[in-house]
């Protein structure tokens, strides 16, 4: 894999597929869409795998904002609809989050929508609506996608 910076954007490179299957994407439904982020977040002194549900918000314009509890270290995070399907990547998170009990409340962050990413990444899109999923199946089909990534100094 490799990972390129630029300012405020870093563009990462590498494998898209899993045992040989690529990942599919999906458009937005609407302009309000029930999503789940799945990344690594600093919990209790370690990384760990954290998946939550959030909101993806699409404005006419075609940009996207999450409202979701993004945990520190999940900017960069896929964003999957109700089937699973990659929907958006979260965008960069506020320098300063507000924490109670070392976990951050519900904020709204930027996000990129897969549909921006995939003719640079030449991912197929995922056809047919797709069944609905819960939180939990979401994330065991996307734990050996994710790894976290620490950038320090930034």
């Amino acid at each position: 894999m490799k990972i390129e910076a630029s300012g405020e954007a870093a563009f990462v490179e590498g494998a898209f597929a899993a045992g040989g299957v690529p990942v599919a994407w999906r458009r937005p439904e609407g302009t309000d869409q029930d999503v789940f982020v799945l990344g690594h977040a600093a919990t209790g002194g370690e990384r760990r795998l954290v998946a939550t549900p959030g909101v993806l918000k699409v404005a006419g314009d075609g940009t996207a904002r999450l409202a979701a509890p993004v945990q520190p270290g999940m900017a960069g995070a896929p964003v999957v609809d109700r089937s699973g399907a990659l929907v958006a990547v979260v965008g960069p998170l506020p320098q300063t989050m507000t924490l109670v009990a070392g976990i951050a409340l519900g904020t709204s962050v930027p996000a990129t929508t897969a549909a921006s990413l995939a003719d640079s990444t030449r991912l197929p899109e995922a056809g047919g609506t797709g069944e609905a999923t819960t939180l939990g199946a979401a994330a065991e089909a996307w734990r050996a996608r994710i790894v976290a990534v620490d950038c320090p100094g930034g």
